[in-house]
């Protein structure tokens, strides 16, 4: 992604509640790498 110019916000889930609460409500588990492609209003879960 970074040779493509991609701004991926990148989340640590160890010590982040709320991105790990995050990822297990929209991607339905606490798995990593997950990918979350928000377009037009629109979310998608990569997990």
């Amino acid at each position: 992604m970074k040779r493509q110019s991609v701004n991926i916000a990148l989340k640590t889930l160890k010590n982040d509640n709320i991105a790990r609460e995050e990822l297990l409500a929209g991607g339905g588990r606490v798995k990593v790498p997950c990918l979350k492609i928000t377009e037009n209003g629109k979310e998608t879960w990569n997990v």
